[in-house]
């Protein structure tokens, strides 16, 4: 099968004259597909009135030497080329014209008008009503004591904001990653492959959704307030306008930025799935931690799909995450992200009762070593 797809490509490439580098996810799917679909072709025909367990590999071997077996050998390569170059003429080529045109001659940025807004969202709306909502309504369990949940149904547009967290222009620029992130949030989700812009979009939404979050500010303002206090004095270093002028710089430190980012970048993707909504969504948006020394990030997006960035290091990025499904990982996962929040969490209304959580840290490491473990059977 090799010979098949080796000789099929060189022939598809050598009719190629343009291919944009943001089309090789979808290209290596379709080789993937191809792939797949080829080996049940051939393990169909070959098998066909046959008895599998006389079916030896000398045998198949001499038949494949044959002439009836070169010719048709030469017959599926001639198919997978010209439909692989078909495909090419209908949609590669174009997409590639378009994106290279682009890139010479980008369209002049448009201006924007910056709302005054009162209210920040935290936990962008777009998600909580496409994603979480039930005919736009949550089920948020607000908590009592550590192991005791109040129910209550809620509208989506009431949970997720407080009042005056960030400047306008801010909120303006979380708008925009918002905006970038939502085609590969669906397309990750529909286990559809990400091109590299996207794959940098959708991570750097999730990094800014934790730095965003009321609970990571008010980290970050108390543990800045000894050095801005000797600096500016008690009473300015106090003051909630400069503390909110001092957080907001971290989102123009790309250093920082890249110091959170790239460890999570170069750690194996997984999205952790399940057939029960067993995943909740934490008031602090996610979970940050670390595992054997390597940052991990625990990110629901559905009561039934879990990104996780595991902590295992890797140096060339897969054009899909690695997808897991397995009921006591996420029975763990969910654990974590109820031990997590701070105040509250959103889930599906089928979402049991929740049980007693135990120690996030405890929890993300075993979860860390379920993924390990499973990750190697697979492997």
């Amino acid at each position: 099968m090799k010979s098949i797809i080796d000789r099929s490509q060189e022939l598809f490439l050598e009719q190629v004259s343009v291919l944009h580098i943001d089309l090789k996810p979808e290209m290596t799917m379709s080789l993937i597909n191809t792939v797949n679909g080829i080996a049940e072709k051939i393990v169909e025909a070959r098998t066909a009135k046959r008895n599998v367990v006389d079916i030896t590999p000398q045998e198949e071997r001499a038949f494949y030497a044959s002439a009836e077996g070169k010719a048709l050998i030469e017959g599926t390569t001639n198919v997978i080329y010209l439909a692989w170059l078909k495909h090419y003429r209908k949609r590669w080529e174009p997409k590639s014209k378009k994106k290279l045109k682009k890139e010479k001659s980008p369209p002049q940025p448009k201006r924007r008008y910056i709302k005054t807004v009162e209210t920040n969202h935290y936990i962008p709306r777009f998600i909580l009503k496409k994603y979480w909502a039930e005919s736009g309504t949550l089920t948020r369990h607000a908590r009592v004591n550590r192991d005791n949940w109040e129910i209550r149904q809620i509208g989506f547009g009431e949970w997720g904001h407080q009042k005056k967290l960030y400047s306008d222009k801010l909120e303006d620029r979380f708008s925009l990653i918002e905006g970038d992130a939502a085609e590969p949030i669906r397309k990750i989700l529909a286990t559809y492959p990400l091109n590299d812009p996207e794959r940098l979009a959708f991570l750097g939404y999730l990094v800014v959704n934790k730095l965003r979050n009321p609970s990571y500010r008010r980290l970050l303002i108390e543990y800045m307030l000894p050095v801005t206090t000797a600096e500016v004095g008690k009473e300015e270093a106090n003051n909630p306008e400069f503390q909110r002028d001092i957080y907001e710089t971290i989102f123009e430190n790309n250093d920082l930025y890249d110091q959170i980012a790239s460890p999570l970048l170069w750690s194996r993707w997984v999205m952790v799935r399940t057939n029960e909504p067993v995943f909740v969504l934490p008031d602090t948006a996610s979970i940050w931690g670390t595992f054997n020394g390597h940052r991990i990030l625990v990110a629901p997006l559905t009561p039934t799909a879990c990104f996780v960035s595991s902590g295992i290091l890797e140096t060339e990025k897969r054009v899909i995450p690695d997808e897991l499904s397995n009921d006591e990982l996420a029975r763990v996962i969910s654990r974590s992200l109820i031990a997590s929040c701070q105040n509250d969490f959103v889930s599906h209304s089928k979402f049991p009762k929740p049980a007693a959580t135990g120690l996030k840290d405890e929890l993300l490491s075993r979860a860390c070593r379920i993924i390990g473990e499973l990750l190697n059977l697979a492997e």
